[in-house]
């Protein structure tokens, strides 16, 4: 129980806590998606949401991985736990596409009836469908199917010295420490 109370009381400091059905703004570090971000245990960062609804309603101990925690206010940084319900990824995404944040490909690709398919033949699917956007261009939907086959047709395009040699150059780079230095002029 001191655990869970220690938890709750550094959980809690870094949310802007406000009345009861207003969003309660998460005030500490986000993470690149724009939801809070905490340090749950030493070297494990969650989502502050995913937090909040552990510490409210299973005493501290988060979901299954395979559920998530979605907002009934749209806003990423709420810690509201009266904003918060577990469900399912499909449940979410569902939610998403009925309140018009997340764009269904119907909406993305155009007439449905008319774009069922890729340019190649490939079903269009929530699974295939991959959405890509250039600065100050509208959203358009890629199939992950062709996105493959692309990549296959460059990797052997690319000849197996050339790849082998950048994969060498990739792994020392990778594995040499950068070398600080000396704050000390050389000698004269």
């Amino acid at each position: 129980m001191e655990k869970l109370d220690l938890l709750k009381k550094r959980f809690w400091e870094k949310a802007n806590i406000a009345g009861p059905e207003e969003c309660w703004n998460w005030t500490a570090g986000k993470q690149t998606r724009g939801y809070g971000a905490f340090a749950y245990r030493p070297k494990k960062c969650v989502t502050a949401h995913r937090v909040a609804w552990a510490i409210e309603n299973s005493n501290g101990e988060l979901p299954d991985s395979k559920l998530v925690v979605m907002h009934s206010c749209d806003n990423k940084l709420c810690v509201n736990p009266k904003h918060l319900s577990l469900g399912t990824i499909e449940e979410n995404n569902k939610e998403a596409r009925d309140r018009g944040l997340v764009k269904s490909i119907e909406t993305i690709v155009g007439i449905p009836i008319l774009n069922k398919e890729c340019r190649h033949g490939h079903e269009r699917t929530p699974e295939n469908t991959v959405f890509r956007q250039k600065k100050g261009k509208p959203a358009y939907a890629l199939c992950k199917l062709c996105l493959r086959d692309k990549d296959k047709r460059m990797y052997n395009k690319t000849p197996k010295e050339v790849r082998n040699a950048r994969m060498k150059a990739w792994r020392a780079k990778k594995h040499t420490t950068p070398t600080t230095p000396s704050p000390l002029p050389p000698p004269l």
